[in-house]
């Protein structure tokens, strides 16, 4: 028992022992051992924007996003003299080096500047320098853009934010984008998805592709493809899923129309899911449309100008919207003309105006036996509609304009598909 009882004593005087020892052992600092890295001249990351806070300026700069390779070693010291060499990516002492996010210790990095990374293990930090490649692109260039239509509300193309009531949009689908890169030695080459690996790198770079930032609605947007710094842009179609309305024939003159307006959210039906094409379009359903095809935010326009339009109602904004803009004065006496129909030369009028084309009487509207029923105002707006194909003969035997007929919800879509193409 003597001889347990003394073995134990000397081992636990020894972990004790060990305890005090190791508790006096701290780091005192860290270094690059070896390794290095290169970055090329705004192939990763992105462009940012930062406000002095004592100016107020605000300046672009190029934020950089990579990778730390696995060679670059880093050195650990302690203060009993020793040391502990490791791979920056894995853990010393249970404690990883930490460099993401924080590495870009100025903005933006510069081709033959003092470019490094801020290292940091516990409560030291060092310097990791970096050297910057000047990137061979001068620019890149859309040569094939994908055809594609996407829809709107679609989780796998985007979300819905319910908070601001608004609609975030990505393109997922860059099978048959292809894009032209033009080197500064004159050079250029083809790329295309062909070349991309599963990693979304192209010839080892990565690739971003942005739509249009912020909240967006149905219709046509611009999106942005960015490789090595550069940017490449092509269209796509946003719609909204299209559900045939039941009185729209398929064989019928309007029906395509009828479709494209419907698929992209500027006319809808009643609530029945009717779209009633024979009936009268009204001025205020006009201008509600007019708003969704130029894809507006009315939110703002919360006040009433006009006698007849009713505070809050569902086309109040729209209404408020388009006097602001000079789209329309209504009808005279302070009122917009609630409720009333409009004439195919009043359409024009409001969307020559949306244009902001100056288009003086061409002589287009010539031909048509019954263009001396235009009405003065209306001439130049008529003369444009029928130029840009926006409107034209309402009968197949003889040449007619009709300015005066009143315009219907099928005549509409006809119109408004034509104005938006």
């Amino acid at each position: 028992m003597r001889k347990i009882f003394f073995i134990l004593c000397i081992l636990t005087v020894t972990v004790l022992l060990g305890f005090c020892i190791s508790a006096e052992v701290e780091v005192i600092g860290i270094e690059v051992e070896s390794g290095s890295i290169s970055c090329l001249e705004n192939a990763y990351g992105e462009y940012l924007e930062k406000t002095d806070v004592n100016t107020g300026k605000t300046e672009k700069y190029y934020h950089y996003d990579f990778i730390m390779p696995d060679e670059v070693i880093m050195r650990v010291n302690y203060s009993d003299g020793t040391y502990k060499l490791s791979s920056i990516n894995k853990r010393v002492d249970g404690v990883m080096f930490k460099w993401f996010g924080r590495y870009q210790a100025q903005d933006p990095w510069l081709v033959g500047k003092d470019n490094y990374v801020i290292v940091e293990y516990l409560d030291f930090t060092t310097k990791l320098p970096v050297e910057l490649i000047p990137n061979p692109i001068d620019h890149i260039e859309t040569f094939t853009a994908p055809d594609r239509e996407y829809i709107y509300g679609d989780e796998e193309y985007g979300y819905y934010d319910e908070s601001n009531d608004g609609y975030i949009f990505w393109p997922t689908d860059l099978e048959g984008f292809f894009f032209t890169v033009y080197y500064k030695n004159g050079d250029k080459k083809v790329f295309g998805m062909a070349d991309e690996d599963i990693y979304g790198r192209i010839n080892g770079y990565r690739y971003q592709i942005y739509s249009t930032d912020g909240y967006v609605k149905a219709g046509i947007h611009t999106v942005k493809f960015y490789y090595m710094g550069h940017v490449a842009e092509y269209k796509v179609t946003l719609k909204h899923a299209y559900t045939p309305f039941p009185d729209v024939k398929a064989e019928a003159w309007y029906a395509e129309g009828v479709d494209y307006c419907a698929s992209f959210g500027y006319i809808r039906g009643n609530e029945k899911g009717l779209f009633e094409p024979d009936k009268a379009m009204t001025r205020e359903q006009l201008v509600v449309i007019l708003a969704r095809v130029m894809n507006a935010d009315i939110s703002s326009f919360n006040s009433v100008s006009f006698a007849d339009v009713k505070e809050n109602s569902w086309y109040s904004e729209a209404v408020e919207w388009a006097r602001a803009k000079g789209i329309t004065n209504g009808v005279g006496e302070n009122l917009f003309g609630v409720g009333r129909s409009l004439s195919r030369q009043e359409l024009a009028t409001l969307l020559y105006r949306i244009s902001k084309e100056e288009m003086p009487d061409n002589g287009a509207i010539s031909s048509f036996t019954d263009s001396g029923n235009i009405a003065p105002f209306a001439r130049e707006a008529m003369s444009w509609a029928v130029s840009e194909g926006i409107l034209g003969s309402t009968s197949r035997e003889e040449a007619l304009l009709s300015p005066k007929m009143t315009v219907t919800r099928a005549q509409a879509a006809k119109i408004f598909m034509s104005f938006s193409i």
